[in-house]
């Protein structure tokens, strides 16, 4: 009697834990696709954030006649210290990497040739250490711009900074765009100044 009861009991938890190993097991796969639904929103979710800083990245269109796009995560900053607007990363080694765009009227009869000599002399007038890296021209809005780049020292104690310096103009304007940052950053910097340039766009 015993044993049969034994045996019955012992098939009956059997039974019981066959029902719930399945239960288990669907439980397990419910979780498992409750995972995969999760995984798939955030993944979603980060595309969607990746595109709203796109999106806040985009083009900034000025009073004066252009527009241009900030590099992504930079942020815009208008009328600040002289200039139009200025284009800012976040700081690096205490320096904070720019695009800055200065726009004034064209001085009367100065074409860009006679501006490329004026502004090669300021640099060198205006910045310590100053040496060429390159000077060239390029294509500003179909607009031809006088493209250069240079190094030179700034502060105390002095650090090296690296700039590309773009200056066309259009109707009347003389549209300086300068990239700035430390020298050491140029690698990673300069392609991104290079981009924002090529974003450039006349809306006047």
């Amino acid at each position: 009697m015993n044993s049969r009861y034994g045996r019955t009991q012992r098939h009956a938890s059997t039974r019981v834990q066959a029902k719930v190993a399945v239960v288990d097991t669907k439980k397990i796969a419910a979780r498992r696709r409750a995972m995969s639904i999760a995984v798939v929103v955030a993944v979603g979710a980060v595309l969607l954030l990746m595109l709203a800083s796109l999106a806040r990245a985009a083009t900034v269109k000025s009073a004066r006649g252009y527009s241009i796009s900030a590099p992504d995560g930079w942020r815009v900053v208008k009328g600040a210290m002289g200039t139009d607007l200025i284009l800012m990363a976040k700081p690096t080694n205490g320096f904070q990497p720019n695009v800055n765009v200065v726009v004034r009227q064209a001085p009367r009869g100065v074409g860009l040739l006679q501006g490329r000599t004026d502004f090669e002399k300021s640099y060198q007038r205006l910045f310590a250490d100053f040496k060429w890296m390159g000077r060239g021209t390029t294509k500003v809005g179909g607009e031809t711009a006088l493209s250069n780049t240079a190094s030179y020292s700034m502060g105390t104690p002095a650090r090296k900074i690296f700039m590309h310096h773009v200056v066309t103009v259009h109707r009347g304007n003389v549209y300086s765009f300068t990239g700035t940052s430390l020298l050491s950053q140029r690698a990673a910097l300069a392609p991104q100044f290079a981009a924002a340039f090529r974003t450039i766009k006349w809306t006047l």
